[in-house]
């Protein structure tokens, strides 16, 4: 089951990479224009990192928020369970291992590109930034089991695209984004595996 959601994410990303890049060329853009660059990889990787410690506390306080919120505002409300979270908490190491990988390799790089690259992106060239932000945060918060950890995630989302919007490259929101998977995914495998 993991091995085919592994390969139907990687494929489905891939297609939808090759849609982009034509319609790209296409118009006579460039795969740049959406941040998909390694001009300053270095940096970009380290700003990626920074990122990430600067989003601990705010997502921490978000986190919080939220819970007292839900606890008043949305009692009663079900949130899907995210259909990973079972697979990683089976303890399986080869299961473990595979969605470890489409979680912090394969979701981050296109989920980047879809929401940074090209939702931020659109709204961007219509919006100011004090739109565009949280417009494009919400569309990613609302993707992601609802509304468990909207505020969190809504979070995450602005602050990945302050980062495109800083270094005008998908890279370090890349990277941010990878980490914060890959804690959370080692995070729920650690209580698993208790």
């Amino acid at each position: 089951m993991v091995a085919l959601e592994f390969g139907l994410s990687a494929a489905s990303g891939a297609i939808g990479l090759a849609v982009l890049y034509s319609l790209l060329h296409r118009w006579g853009g460039k795969i740049e224009a959406i941040g998909l660059t390694l001009r300053d990889f270095r940096t970009n990787v380290l700003w990626g990192v920074a990122g990430y410690c600067a989003l601990l506390p705010l997502l921490a306080a978000a986190s919080l928020i939220w819970m007292a919120l839900s606890q008043r505002v949305l009692r009663g409300i079900e949130t899907p369970v995210h259909p990973i979270v079972p697979m990683v908490l089976a303890g399986n190491q080869t299961v473990f291992l595979l969605i470890f990988v489409l979680g912090t390799v394969v979701a981050p790089f296109f989920e980047e590109i879809f929401f940074r690259g090209l939702l931020y992106g659109a709204l961007r060239t219509r919006l100011k930034i004090t739109a565009a932000v949280p417009i494009s945060a919400a569309a990613f918060a609302i993707v992601h089991p609802f509304p468990a950890g909207f505020l969190p995630i809504f979070a995450i989302g602005s602050v990945f695209a302050l980062l495109l919007e800083i270094r005008r490259s998908l890279v370090p929101s890349m990277i941010a984004h990878a980490l914060n998977n890959g804690v959370m995914f080692l995070m729920i495998y650690l209580i698993s595996v208790r």
